[in-house]
């Protein structure tokens, strides 16, 4: 995927053409979340979403809240990295302290670390939403 933008039906994925995925678009439709699909150039393929997921919790950086239960159970591997993140998986804390560690400087202690209520930093929405202000 390459960028990702709000549109008036819900969310516009721009996808490269030579990674387009019909298996996506047939998954999307199945679950009602495919809004419309379309060539932007030769390079480009657009698919607009309305994804069942409760988008502010991403933007507000809530991570274990986008997703109910069920949702997490079908669409990630139970020994996925992503899903230990969105579940907050203790299991997942120690790389999470590395990483923040990595980002911020040696002198960040764990107990500081333990206390984050996500394990993850907030999205950075100029490079998650195209033409954000």
């Amino acid at each position: 995927m390459l960028l990702l933008q709000r549109c008036p039906g819900g969310l516009c994925l721009f996808i490269r053409s030579k990674d387009f995925c019909r298996d996506l678009i047939k998954t999307l439709r199945e679950n009602n979340e495919l809004e419309g699909e379309y060539i932007y150039n030769k390079q480009i393929h657009v698919i607009e979403i309305r994804p069942d997921i409760n988008y502010t919790s991403f933007l507000e950086g809530e991570y274990t809240k986008i997703y109910t239960k069920d949702q997490l159970k079908r669409c990630f591997r139970p020994d996925s990295k992503l899903l230990m993140i969105l579940e907050k998986d203790p299991r997942y804390f120690n790389e999470y302290f590395q990483f923040i560690r990595k980002q911020f400087g040696n002198n960040i202690t764990e107990s500081s670390v333990r206390d984050h209520k996500q394990y993850d930093m907030m999205p950075n929405l100029n490079q998650e939403i195209m033409s954000y202000e």
